[in-house]
């Protein structure tokens, strides 16, 4: 038998410059098999391809490995939009690109150089709505 496609092996590498900060989220694949690397993610750890999206996930995230596992998305960088769109299958919109302030497209020439395309989200934010969707409260317990 010979092996045809093996996703653990061939995880393109999304980012187009090797300086990037990622959060780790954990990701919700209830009802997938998996969130492809590339894919816009929001604070519950699902693909959110909107005003909603904290950041761009790194690494595919299978649910073989389990229902509830955690994620890297990318939340500061530069990502290549090319490579990330041919991977997930999904145009990142201007939407989710906005609610990105740190991370950059490239082809975006008016995003180059730090997210100057406006709108966007401070980490702490990102951290904030995380919790939110965990149940976290202030004294760090459930």
């Amino acid at each position: 038998m010979a092996i045809t496609k093996s996703p653990y092996l061939c995880n393109p590498s999304i980012m187009a410059h090797p300086d990037y900060k990622v959060l780790d989220v954990r990701m919700d694949l209830t009802g997938v098999d998996c969130i492809l690397a590339g894919s816009p993610i929001n604070a519950a750890g699902q693909v959110a391809n909107d005003d909603t999206c904290i950041g761009i996930l790194l690494h595919d995230c299978h649910a073989c490995l389990g229902a509830k596992r955690t994620g890297q998305v990318v939340i500061a960088g530069l990502i290549d939009q090319e490579t990330a769109l041919q991977h997930s299958g999904i145009q990142i919109s201007d939407a989710a690109k906005s609610a990105l302030v740190n991370v950059s497209f490239t082809g975006d020439g008016s995003r180059m150089g730090g997210g100057s395309g406006g709108g966007g989200i401070s980490e702490e934010r990102v951290v904030e709505l995380i919790n939110e969707q965990l149940g976290v409260i202030e004294n760090g317990t459930y």
